[in-house]
């Protein structure tokens, strides 16, 4: 996707695709989501909502999608769909009333980041979607400026980078990504563990305190509030990269006092169904050979392999 077509999607509402085989249900989850303004388009089973997504992978913005229909099924669906690399990075919000964590854990394995429990509450499933399509939206417009800047990056064979905004970190993704051998993927995996630097690591927001910021629209009210404070505001994150001819390693570690970061390395089925706290297993899951946490959680490493070993005679 090129600038022009981000310029016509920037004009136009995001728009979602609801899948499910009931039509009562597709008519709630469409009332709902166009009350919140969004285009919706649904479709009654997996076939033709991958027949939808193969046509324009680039028109939706997230997807709506019922985990148990007949025919083919949710978990289907969502393999599919990460199976083409035009639709890896399109977030899925898994409808289901299958709540069981091995269930969870299937779904997640697929690809599933966004649940959602059945009934499906309307306010959650507003907050989840706008998680999702934010979420998307911030990935897409990072993936484009990777895609078109220069690869300069590579020449580099240490360099240490200090920032402490949200802004600053999504600049800073977009230089890093280009020195991972799969920009793209790498990108969401930065991107994760830059921004939870800033927010959970110098500006302290904890778990609950974000839940509830992302359900009243208020966190990047309250980042801005914190950012002012003076001292949480006058943190930095450092972030250090090094790199030889076949390994590329970046540390990033924030000056907040920490956490229990090994509850958030193994996918958690409850949290899964809570509108955030997934970002960590998101980066771990981003395709690096190596995620470390180190100390008392401020501190994390990924790591990657530059160039495949060559076979010997």
């Amino acid at each position: 996707m090129g600038a022009a077509d981000l310029g016509r999607m920037a004009t136009l509402a995001p728009e979602i695709l609801v899948v499910d085989d009931e039509r009562l249900t597709r008519l709630f989850l469409s009332a709902v989501l166009s009350s919140e303004g969004y285009r919706v388009t649904a479709a009654p089973s997996g076939e033709e909502a991958l027949d939808l997504l193969s046509a324009e992978p680039g028109r939706f913005h997230a997807v709506v999608l019922d985990r148990n229909m007949g025919g083919m099924d949710g978990v289907e669906v969502l393999s599919r769909m990460k199976r083409d690399a035009r639709l890896v990075s399109l977030p899925v919000v898994l409808e289901t009333a299958a709540t069981h964590p091995e269930e969870v854990l299937e779904g997640l394995r697929a690809g599933a980041f966004y649940y959602l429990a059945k009934p499906v509450n309307p306010e959650f499933l507003r907050t989840v979607v706008r998680t999702a399509v934010q979420d998307h939206t911030r990935y897409r417009e990072l993936q484009e400026v990777i895609r078109s800047s220069s690869k300069t990056l590579a020449l580099l064979e240490s360099g240490v980078f200090r920032f402490r905004t949200r802004e600053e970190a999504d600049r800073l993704t977009q230089v890093l990504a280009n020195a991972f051998p799969d920009p793209d993927s790498a990108c969401l995996g930065l991107s994760e563990l830059l921004v939870n630097a800033v927010e959970h690591g110098n500006l302290e927001i904890g778990y609950d305190a974000k839940g509830l910021l992302v359900e009243a629209s208020a966190l990047k009210g309250e980042i801005e509030r914190r950012l002012q404070d003076p001292v949480l505001g006058a943190r930095r994150v450092t972030v250090e990269i090094r790199r030889d001819a076949e390994r590329l390693s970046i540390t990033i570690q924030d000056e907040g006092p920490g956490f229990d970061w090994k509850q958030f390395l193994l996918p958690d089925p409850e949290r899964l169904l809570h509108n955030h706290g997934r970002g960590i297993f998101m980066a771990v899951a981003s395709g690096f050979d190596r995620v470390e946490f180190m100390g008392c959680g401020n501190c994390v490493m990924v790591e990657a392999a530059l160039l495949t070993a060559q076979p010997t005679a």
